[in-house]
């Protein structure tokens, strides 16, 4: 009789009088499958996930998570909008589509009524200070784009700003500084000012509400989360990781429904989500020239000069922390 292997790790069970003076061969395939799935174990928290992370919560059985995956776009954006309609944050809904980091607000429902395209009509200029993207292009597109997406629509005029100002790294490690130097102070009890610079804003409530209904036991609640698509997106492999309107409740999270997407989003959708398996790639099994494919499927680079020199940068800098680097 042949062989049965396991569903997940491929752990191969012999038959009944099989492998009579051979038993070494699977017992070590066995034993490598072992150190495989838990010699190289790396248990990871976040509190501001990216979207590599995203999918490597789904793709590497390698990599094990202690924390939900969520962002903050969607809820800044919903508290925002329902101030400036002056309603409750809970009256307004969001259509809310894309990757971490790489999200469009197609709708903004309110009383069962989509009213975006009123508030696009109205409020372009004061939508456009907020996400910090031309209110000419939020009017072309008809949706509102996060502010992430800047990095995409302006990329050259960005980089050029970018070179004339303090980078934003430098920028956060002094404010957390500061910020560690006055949590140290058992009497403050309100929110530093400081706090404000750091971003981030709204993690805190999206992360309580998320815990209470992964926790409470209640009827479902809709959150914007981070998913494994399984087919929600149809133009997406099953196991990427997207981030939808989701039903989550005690056994995590499903996917609401989303209509089709516009060819101009589902591109570039597909174009990231490519770069995130080849980094997780490079991030699992290493390599320089991981790195470099990584670097070179990345819509903002592209370019082979680039990336061969970002990759060699790369892991120069980052070598002491890369086993595979120091080999």
């Amino acid at each position: 009789m042949a062989s049965t292997f396991t569903p997940n790790i491929q752990w191969e069970e012999p038959a009944r009088g099989d492998d009579v003076g051979t038993w070494d061969i699977s017992v070590n395939s066995n034993g490598t499958l072992i150190d495989l799935v838990t010699g190289a174990i790396a248990t990871i928290g976040l509190n501001n996930s990216n979207v590599v992370l995203s999918a490597a919560q789904f793709r590497s059985k390698q990599i094990t998570f202690n924390s939900t995956l969520t962002g903050n776009v969607a809820i800044t954006f919903q508290r925002w909008t329902s101030q400036l309609l002056g309603l409750q944050p809970d009256q307004v809904k969001l259509e809310h589509v894309g990757l971490n980091h790489l999200t469009w607000e197609r709708g903004l429902v309110v009383n069962g009524e989509n009213v975006l395209p009123m508030l696009i009509a109205e409020h372009s200029e004061e939508l456009a200070g907020h996400i910090g993207i031309p209110a000419p292009l939020i009017r072309r597109l008809g949706v509102v784009p996060s502010y992430y997406l800047k990095y995409f629509y302006e990329h050259d005029e960005v980089v050029a700003k970018q070179k004339h100002e303090r980078p934003r790294a430098d920028v956060v490690i002094e404010v957390e500084n500061e910020l560690l130097k006055i949590y140290q102070d058992p009497k403050v009890v309100t929110k530093p000012e400081a706090l404000s610079q750091r971003g981030g804003a709204y993690y805190s409530e999206a992360a309580v509400q998320l815990v209470h209904s992964l926790t409470s036991g209640a009827t479902g609640e809709e959150h914007v989360v981070n998913v494994r698509n399984n087919g929600t997106l149809p133009f997406l492999p099953d196991d990427a990781v997207i981030e939808v309107p989701s039903i989550v409740d005690g056994h995590g999270a499903t996917p609401l429904p989303v209509k089709p997407v516009e060819p101009g989003f589902a591109g570039l959708f597909a174009h990231v989500t490519g770069y995130e398996y080849l980094a997780l790639e490079a991030a699992v099994h290493g390599g320089r020239d991981r790195v470099a494919d990584a670097l070179l499927a990345h819509p903002l680079i592209g370019q082979y000069s680039i990336a061969e020199k970002l990759a060699d940068e790369l892991v120069a800098e980052n070598k002491d922390l890369l086993p595979w680097a120091k080999a």
